[in-house]
């Protein structure tokens, strides 16, 4: 039974590992894609930055956070926004 129950937490320290590494990608594709942005003069949202922590940390998944930035990018185009370039 000892066994047993070694052998299943070795399965969630391995899940666990796997997890901190989608972790450790997601927030590094964050960072790039936030750098670049920059980098081409957009200037990024608190909103955004909220929203890219959800998915560092995968509360929301990446297609929400595309819905959610397509959804910010519609209101300022619809408010007439000067802030083409915000995420």
């Amino acid at each position: 039974m000892a066994g047993n129950a070694g052998g299943a937490v070795g399965r969630s320290a391995i899940s666990l590992g796997l997890l901190k590494g989608a972790t450790v990608d997601r927030e590094r594709a964050m960072r790039e894609a936030i750098h670049s942005g920059e980098m081409e003069g957009a200037w990024v949202s608190e909103e955004f930055r909220a929203d890219a922590e959800a998915y560092i940390v995968g509360e929301i998944a990446i297609g929400e956070l595309v819905e959610r930035t397509k959804k910010r990018w519609a209101i300022h185009r619809e408010a007439g926004s000067r802030d083409e370039g915000a995420f």
